[in-house]
């Protein structure tokens, strides 16, 4: 939500053609899911390859606190790609590992996963607003380490595949 304010502050890219030549990160994201299953299926435990994940989600948020917009861009597509990878990994294995039924199982993950996206979208915004780009990619960094560290601790000797 604040890419093309961090776009414009940061890089001083105004045309919207530009900016949405970015938003190509995205789309790189949702294609890099599709590698999801293969590398589910590469692994030996899910658990493991979300944290794996999870790193490669922390470390592209790091990279883009660099004020150089190719690094940006380069980091901001890893940054998309491991959050669809994650969301595509998890969300099954939520089902797999729910002892409730499968609707309320995904009923709370919809909820959990839309309710957090709000928030998301809403309160790293007035940080952004307030203390500005660093301070916004910090805080984000710090949510992807509590997943990360919720992540890595849950299960770490399971061997669900």
């Amino acid at each position: 939500n604040y890419l093309p304010f961090m776009l414009k502050d940061s890089f001083a890219i105004q045309s919207t053609q530009n900016i949405g030549l970015v938003y190509i990160a995205y789309l790189l994201g949702a294609i890099a899911s599709l590698l999801s299953p293969w590398l589910v299926k590469k692994s030996s435990n899910t658990f493991h390859l979300l944290a794996a994940v999870f790193a490669v989600y922390c470390l592209s948020i790091i990279t883009m606190l660099w004020q150089n917009f190719i690094l940006f861009f380069i980091a901001f597509s890893v940054f998309c790609g491991a959050m669809f990878i994650i969301h595509s990994i998890a969300a099954p294995l939520v089902n797999r590992i729910s002892e409730a039924t499968t609707s309320v199982t995904n009923g709370l993950y919809v909820s959990f996963y839309y309710s957090g996206g709000a928030l998301g979208s809403y309160l790293p915004g007035l940080i952004y607003q307030n203390f500005g780009q660093q301070a916004f990619l910090l805080l984000i960094l710090l949510v992807c380490v509590m997943g990360w560290g919720l992540v890595y601790s849950a299960k770490v000797g399971t061997k669900i595949t």
